[in-house]
Formats: structure tokens, C-alpha cells, sequence
């Protein structure tokens, strides 16, 4: 993969089940295919340093009732566009875990696992909405730089970076497209400060 040739994704967007600190939750995940990608691709999420998915991490479907259309509307019918629903990421995603700040050559860490490499059974169309969820044990303690380093990126079967984050992923919809918000606290979500 050449980052030079690297696609940016569109529409990421997370939320969490939990907030605090050391606490496990789950992340749900939504993002637009940007290019059509063939079975065996990889979704691989990023996370700030002393989040953990695990060495073997659980990644899933969302409840069924995400994607489903509720009322059998006609915006339900749409493949892609604002008027499309969301898909799944398919039955048993293998997921592994590693540590992004890892050099290529060096060996898999046995902790600290800061990146979910998610091997998908099925084939992303591109334009399409898609959701998942995975679980993570938080950070132990705040750090400003929690909101700018959730990045997600899509491979292909053969483990080249096709499409990616610009950006953090956002916690809610963006106010403005392109650049990030001014705010840290607009941009992604992070542990609360003190414990509850």
C-alpha cells in the first residue's frame, strides 16, 4: 500500500457503551465504503495508547434492529445515499489485535493492543453505509490526545491500506464537512477525566 495513493473514508462515525476509566465497553462503528472491496478484506481500527481489544478481540454485528427498515419505506430500498440503510459486516469477522505504533519487522506485542484487525466475510460495495461493534477495555486515565487518535481504515484481502481516516473518528454527526472541529471535545470521545 502506498499511503500517497491512500483514499480518504467517508462518514466515520463512533460511539461507546461506557466511558470510564479501565472500564470495557463496546464501540460502535459506522463508516461509508468508499470502493468496492472483495471478501476477505480487513476493517482495522486505530485507538489511543492504553485502550486494548485484545490480543484476540470480539468484533460483531450491531443488534439486528440497526439494520433493519423498520416500516418497509422507501428509503430503506436505496443502496447508497442518505436515504440507504446501514449493513452488517457479516457473520464471524476474525479479529486480531496488535499495536499500531509497531515497526513491520518487529515482533506482535503481548499487550497494548491499540489496533483490531478485522478480516470481513463478506464484500463492501462502495457507497454503502456498514456498522459493527467491538469491545475495548478503556484507557486508565485521560489524555487530550484520546479524541485525535481513533482512526479507521479499510484493506484489501491481500492487507493493502486502500481507504482511511483523515481525521479522528467523530463521536456525532459533523457540524461542517472537511476539516476537523476546532474543539477537541467536538472531534472524538475519550474517558472521562474522573471516575464517577
Amino acid at each position: 500500500g502506498n499511503l500517497a495513493v491512500l483514499t480518504p473514508l467517508a462518514k466515520e462515525v463512533m460511539q461507546t457503551t461506557a466511558f470510564g476509566m479501565g472500564s470495557f465497553a463496546y464501540l460502535h462503528v459506522f463508516f461509508a465504503a468508499v470502493h468496492s472491496m472483495a471478501n476477505q478484506s480487513y476493517i482495522v481500527l486505530d485507538a489511543p495508547d492504553d485502550f486494548d481489544f485484545g490480543a484476540t478481540c470480539e468484533a460483531s454485528d450491531l443488534d439486528a434492529g440497526v439494520y433493519t427498515d423498520w416500516e418497509g419505506l422507501a428509503w430503506g430500498e436505496d443502496l447508497v445515499g442518505d436515504r440507504a440503510r446501514t449493513y452488517a459486516i457479516g457473520p464471524n469477522p476474525n479479529c486480531s489485535g496488535d499495536n499500531w505504533k509497531r515497526l513491520v519487522r518487529s515482533p506482535i506485542p503481548t499487550s497494548n493492543f491499540t489496533r483490531a484487525q478485522i478480516r470481513i466475510t463478506r464484500t463492501l460495495l462502495t457507497g454503502t453505509m456498514y456498522a459493527f461493534r467491538i469491545r475495548v477495555r478503556n484507557a486508565r486515565a485521560y489524555s487530550t490526545m484520546q479524541h485525535d487518535q481513533w482512526r479507521l481504515w479499510i484493506l484489501s484481502p491481500e492487507g493493502y491500506f486502500v481507504d482511511g481516516s483523515t481525521q479522528s473518528i467523530i463521536f456525532n454527526e459533523p457540524r461542517t464537512e472537511g476539516a476537523a472541529p476546532a474543539s477537541i471535545y467536538d472531534r472524538s470521545w475519550a474517558v472521562y477525566k474522573r471516575p464517577l
